[in-house]
């Protein structure tokens, strides 16, 4: 146990030590913020958890849906302020920084210009040792942006050390998780430790938080006409699948090609061998299927790749590209907080099951998680149990 314990924390103090170096090196103002911002947003979301509680969700109940519906929207809010604040620091620091050097160009115009004429002369008069002394001398001349790159420098490192810290902390914590669930009796000490219990109960929250960010992320970079084109596509995939079944199997003028390709197939030696002596009718039809099928899918593939194409094309529009990716940010969030309570509501029907046991544990002193879960704003706005799913594992 202490073994692993020593292998996480050197592994984590690595993680730091890299991130503290690599934010030296680059700067706030070259580095991603989002380890921090995500950093802020869990403690936050986990203290304002702990209030909604007290007050809604202990109730149960419409309180506690309630209370569920406030705290998912709590880490999206705090996503929002932390962004907002880390990009208007950015913008603060780099316009500070280019105001310092714009300062230092000026401090040090007559030195620049006297040895740009220097280098002039000495080009005129064919001195080549004045001439690589002088241009030697010009590369000293550096627009510095003076102690605002310190600050950059200092913001950077500390954001660097977050940044890895909580990667690799993320990463260690599913390991463990699973490990947890795999029930390996040589760790089973580190999972009745004080430090994992008192965060087991974050664990979920911080991973269903980090699956926000990715669907702020990933819905603004592809906007919602991309997400809209995605399930449209999907959509007429399953239409073509549909209707080429209908038309093979219920429109009777197929008939007499569904007889035909069924008639040569029964002549081919080697279908014979597959099938038997008699090849069956459904055969030729669901060859027919196949084959309109593959022709719906040419102009499906057509449309898949030249729709978003057009899209990328008015995504060059500075107004659209942020009205398209905020749009997309809010359809995917809903669409996985949509996933995410049906998910969760299917599992907390059949929480009695014995595998579930280790499962459960995880929700018992959450802030964010258990309104998914253990109470799920589904169950608690009156739908119940999913009865169907019950009676499936013989729990009713």
């Amino acid at each position: 146990m202490k073994l692993i314990s020593l292998i996480i924390i050197c592994v984590l103090a690595f993680a730091i030590l890299v991130g503290l170096f690599r934010g030296l090196h680059r700067g706030y103002t070259r580095i991603s913020s989002f380890g921090t911002e995500y950093l802020l947003c869990c403690l936050c979301t986990v203290g304002v958890g702990a209030i909604v509680y007290k007050t809604l969700g202990k109730n149960g109940g419409t309180d506690a849906a309630i209370a569920g519906i406030i705290m998912l929207l709590v880490p999206v809010a705090f996503y929002g302020i932390f962004k907002t604040l880390a990009v208007l620091l950015r913008k603060l620091i780099n316009s500070k920084m280019q105001a310092r050097q714009e300062l230092s160009y000026y401090e040090q115009y007559a030195d620049m210009e006297e040895n740009r004429e220097g280098i002039l002369d000495a080009v005129y008069d064919g001195d080549k040792k004045k001439y690589k002394k002088l241009t030697k001398e010009r590369k000293s001349f550096k627009l510095e942006p003076g102690g605002w790159r310190m600050v950059d420098r200092f913001i950077g490192a500390f954001v660097g050390m977050v940044q890895l810290f909580v990667i690799t902390g993320i990463v260690c914590c599913v390991a463990l998780m699973i490990l947890d669930f795999a029930r390996v009796s040589a760790l089973a000490e580190i999972f009745r430790t004080s430090s994992w219990l008192s965060f087991k109960d974050m664990l979920f929250d911080c991973l269903f938080i980090a699956l926000m960010y990715l669907c702020i992320k990933c819905g603004y970079t592809s906007g919602i006409m991309n997400s809209l084109i995605g399930i449209l596509v999907l959509v007429m995939l399953a239409g073509a699948g549909v209707f080429s079944y209908y038309l093979a199997f219920k429109v009777s003028a197929f008939d007499s090609a569904a007889h035909a390709i069924t008639a040569t197939l029964g002549a081919s030696e080697s279908v014979s061998q597959i099938f038997g002596s008699g090849v069956s009718d459904v055969v030729g039809r669901i060859v027919i299927a196949v084959g309109l099928f593959l022709i719906m899918l040419v102009e499906i593939i057509i449309f898949a790749i030249f729709i978003p194409r057009l899209v990328d094309m008015a995504r060059g529009s500075a107004a659209f590209r942020t009205t398209d990716g905020i749009l997309g940010a809010v359809f995917l969030v809903i669409v996985a907080f949509g996933v995410q309570l049906v998910l969760g509501w299917l599992l907390s029907s059949v929480s009695e099951l014995e595998f579930m046991q280790i499962f459960n544990g995880y929700f018992d002193g959450s802030k964010l998680t258990k309104y998914i879960f253990s109470d799920n704003i589904i169950s608690e706005f009156g739908a119940g149990q999913a009865t169907f799913l019950r009676n499936w594992f013989g729990l009713d």
